[in-house]
């Protein structure tokens, strides 16, 4: 008696599960285990479905398909007493005629006799003409199996080239990543491309698998070769779209510079924020150049809508400095060397066309040395150095410059370095005149 128990029971949960994945198809309105409703998305492993809840939104969750119910009201198909019916849980391969219903339950007869009546939902219901559709759709997907098989392995060897035309192609589909765009990558791309198209010429008619995620191209060889249709055209658009990508990062990373400048207490501008501010032809004239490249890719030039951004954050960075230059002084430094002084003075013309170098001081009174500290090699488990006591010395020192078309003045840190060679240093020689200033009122 405990094994027909045991039997009845294995029969029941095979029937059941086989069961939840015959009633349910793609964008099925389904209830959780926690009561929420949602759509599936797509199925995983046969055994699970991903669940979407509300449209267009990211809330997602996978579900065991035995722990799924149809959401009331999800039937796509109306039933009233009279009509003949099919159902996964009735006699397999029979029809019956619906004798009653009451609520979300319907009373079916599969024939005359006592026990030949079942009670069913009627979400679980199928009119024979839908039943034979499904019945079909299932020949046709077991005709597609080895078609789509062969079609995956011939297919394989040019799907390198989704990573730059799937999102081109749809932006749905998120399977791009990061390109050089070159004369070798585009004769790459297009060499895929038209190989795939050659693959799927072979192979028309094909159809996706049940349950195949629909934003990613990979699953959907149908939406493969319609991205293959035009090898040139798509070529032409991938390289374009990615080189805008590209153009786009390269704005973000403007937009990063200034935002950045904005957060330092000190107001210090480094000279390229500087220049995209006040000299906006000289910034064009050292980026622009590159700017359209990565950003058109085709030789075009960069739209006004995409430098906007870039344009609304100079203007909001130049108010900025409007706002709090006024409110700073140029501070002597308290040393002075007359030497490297006008050492500074001569250079900056050269740096700064056009610049007025109206004050300097030393903020170092003597100069500071470092170690010089150079890899030598590897000795056994060790790493040799080679350290050079104070084999560098610096001195270090501040400008109150005023440059053209700029309306304030800047303080602007300059250095001198020395390199000991046996006892002695050599000349004392400009290191740096710096990289970036702080605006001050003029005096």
């Amino acid at each position: 008696m405990k094994h027909a128990n045991l039997c009845l029971l294995l029969i029941a949960m095979v029937t059941m599960t086989t069961f939840a994945q015959n009633i349910f198809r793609q964008g099925d309105a389904v209830q959780t285990p926690d009561g929420r409703t949602g759509k599936i998305e797509s199925f995983k492993n046969q055994e699970m479905a991903k669940v979407r809840f509300g449209p267009g939104s990211n809330d997602t969750q996978y579900f065991m398909l035995t722990d799924l119910k149809k959401a009331l009201g999800s039937t796509k198909e109306v039933f009233q007493v009279g009509d003949m019916v099919t159902s996964p849980s009735g006699p397999k391969g029979k029809e019956g005629r619906i004798e009653s219903i009451n609520g979300s339950t319907a009373r079916i007869r599969y024939g005359p006799g006592k026990y030949e009546a079942y009670n069913d939902f009627l979400e679980n219901l199928m009119s024979p003409k839908a039943a034979a559709l499904q019945r079909d759709s299932e020949q046709q997907e077991l005709k597609q199996k080895p078609i789509r098989a062969a079609f995956e392995d011939e297919s394989r060897p040019f799907l390198g080239t989704l990573a730059l035309t799937a999102r081109a192609y749809d932006p749905k589909y998120k399977e791009a990543g990061g390109f050089t765009i070159n004369a070798a990558v585009t004769a790459r791309v297009r060499k895929d491309l038209e190989g795939l198209h050659a693959v799927c010429e072979k192979y028309p008619n094909l159809t996706s698998r049940p349950g195949a995620d629909p934003n990613k191209i990979r699953e959907n060889p149908a939406e493969l070769c319609r991205m293959a249709e035009d090898p040139d055209g798509m070529t032409a658009k991938a390289t374009g779209v990615v080189a805008s990508q590209r153009g786009e990062m390269e704005i973000a990373s403007w937009i990063k510079k200034m935002n950045d400048t904005m957060r330092l207490p000190e107001g210090r501008i480094k000279d390229d924020v500087q220049m995209l501010i006040y000299d906006r032809p000289q910034w064009e004239k050292t980026h622009m150049a590159a700017l359209n490249t990565k950003y058109a890719g085709m030789g075009k030039a960069t739209s006004p809508e995409v430098l906007a951004p870039l344009n609304v954050k100079a203007d909001e960075l130049k108010a900025k400095i409007d706002a709090e230059a006024p409110t700073r002084s140029w501070k002597q430094p308290p040393y002075s060397d007359a030497a490297l002084e006008a050492m500074v003075r001569k250079a900056y013309p050269g740096n700064f066309p056009g610049v007025k170098v109206l004050k300097t001081g030393m903020t170092y009174t003597t100069w500071k040395a470092f170690d010089d500290t150079s890899y030598v090699g590897q000795a056994g488990d060790l790493r040799v150095y080679r350290v050079e006591l104070d084999k560098n010395r610096y001195k270090n020192g501040r400008a109150l410059v005023k440059l053209p078309n700029q309306p304030f003045c800047q303080m602007r840190d300059f250095s001198f370095q020395q390199t000991r060679t046996g006892a002695a240093y050599s000349a004392a020689k400009i290191f740096n005149l710096g990289t970036s200033g702080v605006f001050v009122q003029c005096p």
